[in-house]
């Protein structure tokens, strides 16, 4: 199985800002070796997630990646705001590297920025030219914004992760974050990340909760384009490890078996190249 949504750091306030109010109890060093030490023998692969806004960001991910086999592979941070060819010449140093995220949620205007952001708009197309993939870092407020971006850069994956932040615990909400989400069931090249929930949830939330959001793109997008990630060490915050993977196994209990083989194995490696 493999574990889609991992982060690691060296953590200090200056470079983790986010970190911070309820997730204080992982304002300390989370590495490989802590995560190894609560994965179990499920798991056998994980793709590490940039967690931070920095050039160094990628090479300590890499540097990780190089020392321990369980990382199959690196989502790191790209600044569309610099040298986009000198970032690509460098990442395509890294075959770790499988791809790219930039912390879309943080900005000021997440949609604006989605649309309109010049440097996003130029990179793209290299990016994917060069298979990459994308992974798009948003709320459920800017699944719109995120339509046209993915209608707009069609040439290679996009993984829209914690299936777009979705608002719990309002009936209209739910429908609203439905019918955002249905719209990019007609892109192929469009894949969600079932991570990340539970924390979003707020809490102590039982796993049927979330049943009907990971129910609804199970049969929406189907396996081939689904991946499962834990979201470690920020899930710790509110399950440990063991209960997150419990919570998967709820989820698709119903699924069938090859079908969740699909998404724990087979579309990583489809959608990451490994």
């Amino acid at each position: 199985m493999i574990d889609c949504h991992v982060h690691f750091w060296s953590y200090n306030k200056a470079e983790f800002p986010w970190i911070s109010g309820d997730l204080g109890s992982i304002q300390c060093d989370r590495l490989v070796d802590d995560l190894l030490s609560v994965i179990g023998d499920k798991v056998s692969k994980v793709i590490a997630v940039q967690a931070r806004p920095k050039q160094g960001e990628n090479n300590f991910l890499c540097t990780l990646a190089r020392k321990y086999q369980a990382i199959a592979g690196v989502i790191g941070w790209f600044d569309f705001d610099g040298d986009a060819e000198l970032q690509l010449a460098d990442a395509k140093q890294q075959s770790v590297i499988k791809g790219f995220r930039h912390l879309i949620q943080d900005e000021i205007d997440p949609s604006s920025y989605l649309r309109e952001h010049s440097g996003l708009h130029y990179a793209m197309p290299l990016i994917q030219a060069e298979e990459f993939v994308y992974e798009i870092l948003i709320r459920q407020k800017d699944i719109d914004a995120a339509l046209e971006f993915c209608s707009r850069h069609d040439r290679h994956y996009l993984v829209v992760d914690h299936l777009a932040k979705p608002i719990f615990g309002d009936e209209e909400a739910f429908i609203d974050w439905k019918n955002r989400v249905l719209q990019l069931t007609g892109m192929d090249h469009v894949c969600l990340k079932i991570s990340g929930l539970m924390l979003e949830a707020g809490g102590d939330v039982p796993p049927d909760t979330f049943r009907r959001y990971t129910d609804f793109v199970y049969e929406t997008f189907g396996p081939e384009r689904l991946l499962w990630g834990s979201d470690w060490p920020v899930s710790s915050v509110v399950k440990s490890y063991a209960s997150v993977l419990d919570y998967w196994k709820i989820w698709t209990e119903h699924w069938d078996g090859n079908e969740r083989l699909i998404v724990e194995e087979q579309t990583p490696k489809q959608i990451y190249r490994l």
